[in-house]
C-alpha cells in the first residue's frame, strides 16, 4: 500500500502489520544468514550495520512510525537482538580473557629470554659466550 502524507514522499508500508521497511530491517536475520560471519559479536555488528544503512534510506518521519503493535523499528531491533547482544558480550569477555592468558605467556617467555645468557653458565656461575 502506498501512503502519502505531508511529511513523506510515497513509502511502502505493509498493509496488514503497518510495518515499514525499517521495521523489517530491524528483525533478526535467519540463523543461516548469521552463520556466514564467525563470532557472535561480529554477527551483532553486521546486524547493526544493516539496520543503520536501511535507516539512512528512509524518511526521518518513518523512523518513529509505529506498527500495529505500537512499536517503532528501534523497539523491534532491541527486542529481537537481546539474546544476540548477551551472547556477543559473553563472547567478547571470553575472547579478551583468552588474549590476556596468551599475552601473559608471551611476556613471561620474553622476560626469561632477555635475561638468559647465550651459551649458559659453568659450575661457578660465570657465563659462557660461545
Amino acid at each position: 500500500m502506498v501512503v502519502y502524507n505531508k511529511f513523506t514522499s510515497p513509502q511502502l508500508i505493509d498493509e496488514s502489520t503497518k510495518d515499514t521497511i525499517l521495521h523489517l530491517a530491524a528483525k533478526l536475520a535467519p540463523p543461516a544468514h548469521l552463520r556466514i560471519v564467525p563470532g557472535v559479536a561480529l554477527q551483532m555488528q553486521r546486524e547493526v550495520q544493516w539496520f543503520k544503512e536501511v535507516e539512512k534510506l528512509v524518511h526521518p518521519f518513518l523512523k518513529e512510525a509505529l506498527n500495529m503493535d505500537g512499536k517503532t523499528a528501534q523497539d523491534i531491533f532491541t527486542e529481537q537482538h537481546k539474546d544476540l547482544l548477551e551472547n556477543s558480550e559473553k563472547w567478547m569477555k571470553d575472547t579478551s580473557n583468552s588474549c590476556m592468558v596468551v599475552t601473559a605467556l608471551i611476556a613471561t617467555t620474553m622476560f626469561a629470554a632477555a635475561y638468559t645468557v647465550p651459551g649458559g653458565n659453568n659450575e661457578s656461575g660465570i657465563p659462557i659466550f660461545f
